[in-house]
């Protein structure tokens, strides 16, 4: 597969993709061009893996049949009943992050596949905000099922799931006004909360 340009959407910045970036459960049926899933392909070669092994990988489903298939997957089992919109979701497409459980790869219980996966997964979920799509990182699925929807082998472990698509709505970067205007992002916990700034001596 070729790298191609992305369709660029409405930012300037790595900041501002970041910011643009949200939780999208509303999506559009437009479809998503071809050089769009290419790019989004391409950008998962850059992303970084835990001790540099590569046992993590991206599945983007796209065909109409699977997807659909897929959206019940999702649901099923215990975990998946906290995601229920999903099965109505207008997205075209669901992307999966995926990884190999290897006993080298392991530093005490830290098993490191799950952090690989997940570095391609925000890799390509900050891609697919710069090119104006829509995602919601989900870790409520039935990870059985999935497997069984994707046709994967047994020892690929599913860790995290994504619907792709156009949101119905404008998603908008985080501006200060927009920030003032928006309940949800406010409801956001402050940065203190998040991080410890360890000072020098």
């Amino acid at each position: 597969m070729t790298e191609t340009r992305m369709t660029k959407a409405r930012t300037d910045s790595l900041m501002d993709v970041i910011r643009l970036r949200r939780s999208v459960r509303t999506y559009s049926d437009r479809p998503i061009p071809e050089d769009v899933y290419e790019g989004l392909a391409a950008t998962v070669r850059t992303a970084a893996a835990a001790w540099n092994i590569t046992n993590a990988r991206i599945i983007i489903v796209r065909k109409p049949d699977e997807v659909k298939r897929l959206r019940r997957a999702v649901f099923s089992g215990l975990a998946g009943k906290v995601n229920p919109w999903m099965l109505a979701t207008r997205a075209p497409a669901i992307i999966a992050a995926c990884g190999y459980p290897n006993p080298t790869a392991i530093t005490g219980d830290r098993a490191l596949y799950m952090a690989s996966a997940s570095m391609l997964m925000e890799v390509v979920l900050l891609a697919a905000a710069e090119c104006g799509l829509g995602t919601c990182w989900l870790g409520g699925f039935g990870e059985e099922g999935v497997k069984r929807a994707l046709s994967v082998t047994d020892d690929l472990r599913v860790v995290a799931v994504s619907p792709l698509g156009y949101p119905s709505e404008r998603i908008q970067a985080q501006s200060g006004a927009y920030l003032r205007e928006n309940r949800a992002s406010l409801r956001r916990k402050q940065i203190d909360e998040l991080v410890t700034m360890m000072e020098g001596a």
